[in-house]
Formats: structure tokens, sequence, C-alpha cells
């Protein structure tokens, strides 16, 4: 074989090798990320340092927003392209999501910014489980929301718990790993923590927490335990509408641990 026509096999083998490796770079992007590369340009980009969770968007060499995040156990994030972040459980447990045509888990959940929104100066997280998805103004508001439906469901439906509230017994679902219980009346949820020195109760399942995001925006207003009553305030288009969910300790069924009905409703001016 003459030099020139080993050098021309020796070329062709290493464009072959590069397209190989091209290929398989492309591979571990997902491919609804390659769909946005096509679709849109972001005019922002997005950095994350992963010792203290700070993610920061920028834009035009400028700062647009910083958050420091609080990740539940085992969830973990990665920076994608500088424009996506990977967000995963480290503990295995895949994420679901329940819509309207049935139930979809994934490994992984991806986010980005709205393209259109960040042109403005707005944040918008976009995120895909399944079908896109919209409307996050806070990554903290998506990671929290995310993982309460998406992962703890599935780890409160494997065990129901009687917990002890002074001298009264409340049948729960859970725990789940950070060791907390699910309170609910079938229709919404409260999660307990026994061990929190701050709010042992926060908004579950069928609550909007999220300023913005479109329907009431709910917030526990006070609670006592021992008397097993917590008071939950619905602010939507100028209405205030206040219930009162009451513990049914002794339940018997963990679906069924606390009980709601309307106290009053106002007109905000």
């Amino acid at each position: 074989m003459d030099l020139k026509k080993t050098l021309e096999i020796l070329a062709l083998a290493g464009t072959l090798s590069l397209a190989s490796n091209v290929a398989n770079a492309q591979e571990k992007i997902p491919r609804q990320i390659q769909r946005l590369e096509y679709l849109f340009e972001f005019p922002a980009s997005l950095k994350c340092k992963y010792e203290s969770n700070l993610v920061t968007v920028e834009k035009d060499n400028s700062e647009l927003h910083h958050e420091t995040l609080v990740l539940p156990k085992g969830i973990k994030l990665k920076v994608m392209l500088d424009k996506y972040l990977i967000l995963f459980d480290s503990l295995g447990e895949k994420f679901r999501d329940y819509g309207l045509f049935g139930e979809y888990e994934a490994d992984t959940v991806f986010i980005y910014l709205n393209p259109f929104e960040i042109k403005e100066n707005k944040l918008h997280w976009d995120y895909d489980l399944g079908g896109l998805s919209s409307g996050f103004k806070s990554f903290q508001d998506f990671v929290d929301e995310t993982v309460l439906n998406g992962i703890y469901k599935s780890e409160f439906d494997k065990k129901n718990t009687k917990v002890k509230i002074n001298d009264k017994e409340l049948l729960v679902r859970g725990p789940n790993r950070n060791d907390e219980f699910e309170l609910t009346s079938g229709k919404s949820s409260l999660i307990y923590n026994p061990r929190s020195n701050l709010a042992k109760l926060k908004l579950g399942r069928a609550f909007n927490t999220q300023v913005g995001g479109g329907g009431a925006v709910s917030e526990i207003i006070s609670y006592d335990l021992d008397k097993g009553i917590i008071l939950v305030e619905d602010m939507y288009k100028g209405k205030s509408v206040l219930w009162e969910l009451k513990l049914n300790f002794n339940n018997k069924d963990p679906n069924n641990s606390y009980t709601a009905r309307k106290l009053e409703e106002n007109i905000i001016k």
C-alpha cells in the first residue's frame, strides 16, 4: 500500500472517530434539549456553584438573578450547555407526573428559562416531565413542588404511621426520606415534621404557595396541634377565604386525617 493511500485511510478513520465522538456526546444530551437548541436562541446563561447550590442567571455580561437553593435529601442538580438545569435523585427514586394522560415517570427533570420572557428581563422557569410546563418564577418553588408531587407522594404511599400529638394519636402517611409525614383530607395535604423547632406544618399537595403562578395563593395563618386546628387563608383576585382544617384524631383511615370547612370570605380593597 502506497503512502498516499495510507494517509487517506488514516484521515478517513480520524473523521469517523470524530463523528462517533460527536454522536456519543449528542446521545448524552436529552432529545428535548436538542429540540430547544434547534428552535430557540437563549439570551441568558446559567451558572451553579454546586458546593452552595447558588444558581445565577446572567444576561449581557451582568447578573439578572441569583438564588441559593435548599435541596431536599438526595436531590442533586447540574448545569448543561450553560442553559439548562438537570434535576435528579441520587437515592434512585424516579420523578413522577400525574397528568391528564396518566402517570409519567423519568430519572431526571430538565429546567430552563422561558426564552421569550428573558428578553424582557423576566424570569419564568419552564420544565419537561412528560410534557412541557411553565409558570414558576422561583426555582426553589419549582424544586419544592416537583419533589413534593413527583417523589414524596410515592414515598408516602409505602407506609402508614401512627404519630402521637401529646396524648392523642393520628394515623398518617409516611414517613418520607426526611422523616416527614403527610396529613391529608383526600383532596389536599399538609406536611408534618414533628422534629422541627420552627414550623412543624407546611402546605402540601393541592395547595398553591406560588405568588403569580395562577390560581389562589394559600398560606397557613396559625395552628394549634393540641387542639387539632389549622387555619389556612386563600387569596385570589382580591378575595380572601379563611379555612379551618380540623385533625381527625384516632382516625382509622390515613387518607382522612383532617377535614376542612370554610369559615369566612372577605373582599380585599
